[in-house]
């Protein structure tokens, strides 16, 4: 349930055509594609929606979240 309400939360208020667009989802993991200019403005965007747990049916869990980057400019 945490993941799932997660997941909407992403696509609701972060899923956007032109700069930062959700393209799957596996289990607990969600990946996005996002144009270079946009990385630094979405990542702490994401990593914020996606744990915010508390606003759900008042769940005290700590849902911790990390990025991974790939492609030809990832670290």
């Amino acid at each position: 349930e945490i993941v799932k309400s997660g997941m909407i939360r992403l696509k609701r208020e972060v899923d956007d055509e032109n700069e930062c667009r959700m393209l799957l989802m596996v289990h607990d993991s969600v990946i996005f594609e996002i144009k270079t200019e946009y990385v630094d403005q979405y990542i702490p965007l994401i990593k914020k929606v996606f744990s915010r747990v508390e606003d759900e049916k008042n769940w005290d869990v700590p849902f911790d979240v990390t990025e991974e980057f790939w492609g030809k400019d990832a670290a």
